[in-house]
């Protein structure tokens, strides 16, 4: 929740941003859905957005296999709070 003036407001954001297809973004305003895109490129070029999924490492190296250093990640229910 985040407070404006007198008023207080509840965001929530939903990332996609999947490896293997389109990315896309949700966006709640509270409690009702006003944006949805799909198809997206969040994070284009060299970008890795790091919110808590790091890649993993493998026993025989680590570029033994690149497909097992992908993952998928999603972000769920951010919070803006005023301080």
């Amino acid at each position: 929740a985040f407070v404006f003036g007198a008023q207080q407001h509840n965001i929530t954001l939903a990332f996609d941003t999947a490896a293997a297809g389109p990315n896309s973004l949700q966006m709640w305003f509270d409690g009702d859905l006003v944006l949805d895109k799909s198809g997206l490129r969040l994070w284009t070029g060299e970008t890795y957005p790091k919110f808590g999924l790091y890649r993993g490492e493998l026993d025989a190296g680590d570029n033994a296999q690149e497909a097992a250093h992908v993952f998928d990640s999603w972000v769920y229910h951010v919070s803006v709070v005023q301080c």
